[in-house]
């Protein structure tokens, strides 16, 4: 079972930087608000994901592709550099990560 989401990474409303080279060179960033309707509840950070069950990657798609989960804002993984501080958008940690990691040693 995985935690890839970035949704998994939302402790706040801001952005956050999860990962970095280790000369700061390239950054990846957790971007953007979350907002999910859950019921009558409204989840906003990895805790509310929690408290309700909805712990891994797995179990947060099975809920929204049975409609219990209905996503007005999710966040998001941005990739950042000195030559793109536009940086390249991602949804899963790893993915994102790899990404960074090929940047940094030239290979994109």
């Amino acid at each position: 079972m995985s935690r890839e989401d970035a949704a998994f990474f939302t402790y706040d409303g801001g952005s956050m930087l999860v990962w970095e080279t280790e000369d700061k060179m390239v950054r990846v960033y957790k971007n953007g608000e979350m907002r999910i309707h859950f019921g009558d509840n409204v989840l906003r950070y990895t805790d509310d994901l929690d408290a309700y069950g909805f712990d891994t990657d797995e179990k947060l798609k099975a809920a929204t592709d049975e409609g219990l989960l209905d996503w007005i804002d999710n966040p998001w993984f941005e990739v950042v550099w000195e030559d793109n501080e536009e940086g390249e958008i991602f949804h899963g940690y790893t993915e994102a990560v790899d990404y960074a990691k090929k940047v940094r040693s030239g290979d994109l």
